[in-house]
């Protein structure tokens, strides 16, 4: 991350690469990017250049940059948090207020579930908020009923650890969020079926391992983590190819696989060497198209797999020597 007196130096060709590159999801530098243009709109840096200052875009853009790369475990992740948890804002801090009150002075009905989801994280993160943890979650509650696959993953992972978590709870302390793995389920599920990739991705490890009422699935587990691939996450290609991997050295039969695991093979073994692409742009979309335009959605998987079961019961998925005969 520039400095803002690194920023200041920039030719304006430079900070033109730097947007070019903010705007350019398979970057791996787009999240770097991104911050530094961000930074360019709060401190009004290249203003002169034509950049006029929005305190406003700026502030949002580091959000997605915090969450997009909170979900990627990437370095610019945390250099997002730390800049919007310190005193960095200080001199923008009428705007930054000015915001805050633009966000809540929303009426709710009209509030869109992007408006939500950042609210709760305000609130959630103590981020220009004084925190309040309750109030953060039921934003979040109310972007999951809006059908916000942001934050049906998020109360997904609430159900998974309860808050307080265990250690953290007191005698006697009733949970904010009590463990509920029912509905953990069930909001991991209605996340990863509009396309969101870290949903997929988690679905995609239970049913590799099996988790309540789902079982044990190779193949939709397969089908979950190349969706997921697909729409941007890069922890997908490694969990496939580690999947296969240990497969091997089992001495697996793949033959058993059906056709459609055999072609994610095949593509992964012709990737490998291929680097990891980041979609880092959904944090901020409330169009749900970002997300379900993709054909192969692992949710729809059984659906698909009992319809072909339908069509002919008695049709066995040919081995990879036949199917390529």
């Amino acid at each position: 991350m520039l400095t803002k007196e690194n920023l200041k130096k920039l030719k304006f060709s430079e900070i033109q690469t730097i947007q070019m590159d903010a705007n350019n999801p398979d970057s791996i530098t787009c999240l770097e990017s991104q911050l530094n243009f961000a930074l360019c709109q709060i401190y009004a840096t290249h203003t002169h250049h034509g950049i006029p200052q929005n305190v406003k875009a700026g502030f949002e853009r580091i959000f997605n940059v915090w969450f997009s790369g909170k979900r990627y475990n990437s370095d610019e992740a945390a250099v997002a948090y730390r800049l919007l948890a310190s005193n960095t804002f200080t001199e923008n801090q009428k705007e930054i207020e000015a915001i805050m009150q633009s966000y809540q002075a929303i009426p709710k009905n009209e509030r869109t579930p992007r408006t939500n989801v950042l609210l709760g994280i305000l609130y959630y993160k103590d981020i220009f908020m004084k925190k309040d943890v309750k109030r953060g979650i039921a934003y979040f509650q109310i972007a999951a009923n809006q059908n916000s696959p942001e934050a049906q993953f998020l109360m997904a992972r609430l159900y998974k650890t309860g808050y307080p978590t265990a250690d953290r709870l007191r005698m006697n302390e009733t949970p904010i969020i009590p463990l509920n793995i029912e509905k953990e389920i069930q909001y991991i599920q209605k996340s990863a079926e509009q396309g969101f990739p870290p949903a997929q991705y988690t679905l995609g490890t239970y049913y590799l391992e099996g988790r309540g009422s789902i079982k044990k699935n190779l193949e939709m587990a397969l089908a979950c983590f190349a969706d997921s691939q697909k729409n941007g996450d890069f922890r997908a290609k490694d969990k496939l190819l580690e999947v296969f991997s240990e497969l091997e050295t089992e001495d697996f039969d793949k033959g058993i696989l059906t056709q459609r695991s055999q072609s994610f093979l095949l593509q992964l073994e012709a990737s490998k060497n291929v680097p990891n692409k980041r979609n880092n742009n959904v944090f901020f979309s409330d169009d749900s198209k970002n997300f379900s335009n993709n054909n192969a959605n692992c949710s729809n998987s059984n659906k698909r797999l009992k319809l072909e079961e339908k069509v002919d019961s008695k049709q066995k998925d040919r081995p990879l020597s036949q199917s390529s005969a």
